[in-house]
């Protein structure tokens, strides 16, 4: 799409460098700088602040289940009908905690919005779709 914009949130840990990624970011996305719109920040913090409906999120951070469900509870109500949402690293194997792995948040998520939407994809990314 020529007139589409990108609305790109990034949050970085404070106790970790992410500063590669972020450049990495950077270079993997040049050519369309003109419809990138980069917002620096906790998504707690950034998301509220957009003026906009969203037709695509793609929900990769901190993975732990209360990061992820704040996310997605502040993601949802900007997604416009048809609307996708892409969960990275649904099943995202360390050797960690439950609650610190985002594959049961996105499963209750889901469960409690299931009027709401669509599952289209469950893999290692979950994908659903706005009612």
């Amino acid at each position: 799409c020529s007139v589409c914009r990108v609305f790109s949130l990034h949050s970085f840990h404070v106790h970790r460098d992410f500063t590669g990624q972020f450049k990495t970011f950077l270079l993997n996305t040049a050519a369309y700088r003109n419809r990138i719109m980069l917002h620096r920040g906790s998504s707690d913090a950034m998301l509220p602040l957009l003026q906009a409906r969203l037709r695509f999120a793609y929900i990769d951070g901190d993975h732990s289940g209360e990061a992820v469900t704040r996310d997605i509870d502040a993601i949802w109500p900007l997604m416009l009908p048809g609307g996708l949402v892409l969960f990275d690293d649904y099943l995202w194997q360390r050797d960690i905690p439950a609650d610190s792995k985002p594959k049961d948040a996105i499963d209750t998520w889901v469960a409690l919005h299931a009027a709401e939407l669509d599952v289209v994809a469950v893999s290692y990314q979950y994908l659903v779709r706005k009612k």
